[in-house]
């Protein structure tokens, strides 16, 4: 959200890649892309669906984020996400493992939404609730907005010392917990 005239004013750009090559080409070739004037966004997706990730990239986004899928994404999104395919990488498939079973719970609450009165659907309701437990407070990669989301926002102060800003954990409804609020009737 900084202006291209911040170019002018400053001596250096600081971009802090991940350990993970592939993880960091795209915030790298976005800060790039920025410094040289160029649409940083734009660079950022087209690197992101270069290397396969789109789906992925929306999955394990904060809500606000230019490519979060939105409160309630479509069912077509739980689907491109439940579907994504295994990485070369390994590192990367643990994510996408967290998004593919938050999807898949997301896509059964979908199917229960209005028959969760219904006694055949009774079973199916407990066993959507513990899979979304599971999901909710398992150890794994926080995807689906997942909380607490720790994202490091740092700024300095008036001594040019650094410091945390506003946001740098946010711990929300993910947006599996919003689908089983609305259909499970849990109010969020």
């Amino acid at each position: 959200g900084r202006g291209r005239e911040l170019r002018d004013r400053v001596s250096g750009v600081l971009v802090n890649p991940m350990e993970n090559a592939t993880a960091s080409r795209p915030p790298v070739r976005s800060a790039m892309s920025w410094v040289f004037g160029r649409d940083h966004l734009a660079e950022w997706r087209d690197e992101i669906e270069r290397l396969g990730l789109g789906p992925l990239a929306e999955a394990t986004s904060f809500a606000g984020d230019p490519h979060w899928p939105g409160d309630a994404p479509p069912r077509e999104w739980w689907l491109a996400v439940k579907s994504m395919p295994d990485s070369s990488e390994p590192w990367i498939n643990r994510w996408i493992e967290s998004a593919r079973t938050g999807a898949s719970i997301a896509l059964d609450l979908l199917d229960l939404e209005g028959n969760t009165d219904r006694p055949r659907h009774a079973m199916k309701v407990v066993e959507t609730a513990v899979a979304w437990r599971a999901w909710r407070n398992g150890s794994g990669p926080s995807t689906l907005g997942r909380g607490p989301r720790i994202r490091p926002v740092f700024s300095q102060n008036d001594s040019a010392r650094f410091v945390a800003r506003p946001g740098v954990a946010v711990d929300e409804p993910s947006l599996v917990d919003r689908v089983a609020g609305r259909v499970l009737g849990e109010a969020r």
